[in-house]
């Protein structure tokens, strides 16, 4: 858990993966908001302050915390299904 101002979050990372090694979480609804939204990843590194990191950890599927969502939340005017989505493990 890590805290942000006296709040705790959850970082997703150990989760995004299953025993495969197969992403189980996957951001593929976040760039169909953008592309739907018409907002470039350009626009938010430049005006919304989003790091290029995070930018590919989202290309990546790699985990991010649960504090992070809520802030691309907030930008983009979107419910977290917009963002993410989970994909059951198969095994």
């Amino acid at each position: 858990m890590y805290s942000y101002l006296g709040v705790y979050t959850t970082c997703i990372t150990d989760y995004t993966i299953n025993k495969r090694g197969d992403f189980i979480i996957n951001y593929t609804p976040f760039w169909d908001t953008i592309k739907e939204k018409e907002i470039s990843t350009y626009t938010l590194v430049e005006n919304y302050r989003i790091s290029k990191s995070l930018i590919d950890k989202l290309k990546h599927n790699k985990g991010i915390t649960t504090s992070t969502l809520n802030h691309l939340c907030h930008i983009l005017e979107c419910e977290l299904s917009d963002i993410a989505e989970y994909k059951p493990d198969k095994e």
